[in-house]
């Protein structure tokens, strides 16, 4: 009961807080290579489309261009935050306008509609993986292209494209959110752990001190810290010792 099922967001607020803060900043170097890693796939993409297909170099280019300047414009953006959430939602951004300008470049300006559906799975597999996407803010920017893409196999508007390509695209979508949300969950679930462990190493010290104060309360400041250093039987040999117990 402590995180939701759907989102997987904890339902205290204090510890989704402390979630974000401490996982924006652990994967926040993952966040910035894989943006450069996008800056890179999509200039090459835009190199080897403009050698090996007939296109528009000028359309190409301006579409490549826009892709390329919304990822420098999220990556300026990851200064004024540093929380999980926040790196989540540019992601986003950046994986929604992938996807788009894939629609665009692969349809209609280079027209070449076999490569949609691989296209589209590159990009969600950088999204929903690589980039480590939360369920949510993932699965909708991923979906919000794949149904313009659905839409426009629809109308007709990508000839060459029929029912295969979209099945093919559909399943990757599926399995790159069932990916996204064992990911997520499993990162969730490990942090819970370690809070868990954590609190129980707290009360296990809260105890010991507890017991320490107890033991030097009934016993003298010598068998005290002898029990405490070696807690077996204590007990002095004194070879010429009588001892007499008696009851009065």
């Amino acid at each position: 009961g402590a995180r939701h099922p759907i989102t997987l967001r904890f339902r205290d607020p204090g510890v989704e807080r402390e979630f974000q803060e401490e996982f924006g900043r652990r994967f926040r170097p993952q966040v910035i290579a894989t943006f450069v890693g996008g800056l890179a796939t999509w200039l090459g993409a835009g190199i080897l489309l403009a050698v090996t297909y007939p296109a528009d170099p000028v359309a190409l280019g301006i579409s490549v261009a826009a892709v390329e300047i919304v990822i420098v414009s999220m990556l300026v953006l990851l200064r004024r935050g540093s929380s999980w959430g926040f790196e989540q939602a540019l992601s986003g951004v950046v994986n929604f306008v992938s996807g788009f300008a894939i629609t665009i470049i692969a349809g209609f300006v280079v027209n070449v509609p076999h490569l949609l559906a691989p296209a589209f799975l590159l990009n969600m597999s950088f999204g929903l993986g690589l980039n480590r996407l939360g369920v949510m803010v993932g699965v909708a920017a991923s979906f919000a292209y794949i149904t313009v893409f659905v839409a426009v196999v629809a109308m007709g508007l990508v000839p060459g494209v029929g029912a295969l390509e979209v099945f093919l695209t559909l399943v990757g979508l599926v399995v790159g959110t069932a990916a996204c949300y064992l990911l997520e969950w499993s990162t969730r679930n490990i942090f819970w752990q370690r809070r868990i462990i954590a609190q129980q190493g707290r009360d296990l010290a809260e105890e010991k001190d507890r017991y320490e104060r107890l033991l030097r309360n009934i016993l003298p400041g010598p068998i005290a810290d002898r029990l405490l250093e070696r807690p077996a039987l204590v007990a002095d040999a004194h070879p010429q010792l009588t001892g007499l117990f008696a009851d009065l």
